[in-house]
């Protein structure tokens, strides 16, 4: 009576873990690289990254070099 009620439990533990699992992974696949990089440095701005390259290093850049 025992083993049927313990293998019915992990069988369920383990089920249960699996639907969590999958979970996840779905949220995390579900995420755009946006969100992703703006968690990891929110006050990251490729703006302000191109304009201190281009005006700090005296660089120019045309419309046809883009």
């Amino acid at each position: 009576m025992i083993l049927p009620l313990f293998q019915f439990a992990v069988v369920a533990a383990l089920a249960f873990y699996l639907v969590r699992w999958r979970g996840s992974i779905r949220r995390r696949n579900a995420q755009s690289w946006d969100s992703l990089l703006s968690s990891l440095r929110p006050d990251w701005s490729a703006r302000e990254l191109s304009n201190n390259f281009l005006w700090k290093e005296e660089l120019n850049a045309t419309p046809e070099d883009a």
